[in-house]
């Protein structure tokens, strides 16, 4: 099944869109993250909050990765918002790494998606070298530490 949430949700009193969560329900845990709106979502559709230690979820919503144990505990009701190694596309170190390693593997044409990238200080020459010859724009992001903050 499938449930499709709406933001606004939040704004309305919607007796309707409680339903679903009420009628079954629904339930969720936030782990070691403060996310007011999604749990203000999640209350607006009808899911009630549990403790963060109770195994009787159907959504834990978590700030950091999950254990591979933890991961193979889940019962078919329960989802997470996290999947294993999913830092290898959302990094955008990793996405550059995996990606350059395909253009090795099966070609450049098929895997030019990413516009031309350095990982810094390892390849701070050839940064160099290619902006000496084209002065930007270029983009500046902090391995591992963005979450959404520039």
């Amino acid at each position: 099944p499938v449930l499709v949430f709406h933001a606004e949700a939040i704004l309305t009193n919607d007796s309707y869109l409680r339903l679903i969560g009420e009628r079954y329900h629904l339930s969720y845990k936030i782990v070691r993250t403060d996310s007011r709106l999604v749990r203000s979502i999640l209350t607006a559709h009808g899911f009630h909050e549990v403790h963060p230690n109770s195994n009787d979820y159907n959504l834990m919503w978590t700030g950091s990765h999950l254990k591979p144990y933890l991961l193979r505990s889940l019962t078919d009701i329960q989802k997470v918002n996290h999947f294993p190694r999913s830092y290898e596309l959302t990094r955008k170190d990793r996405l550059y790494k995996n990606v350059s390693r395909m253009q090795l593997a099966h070609g450049f044409k098929t895997f030019h998606i990413l516009p031309q990238t350095f990982i810094l200080p390892t390849e701070y020459q050839d940064f160099c070298n290619t902006y000496s010859k084209d002065r930007g724009p270029w983009i500046v992001k902090p391995v591992a530490s963005s979450r959404g903050r520039g």
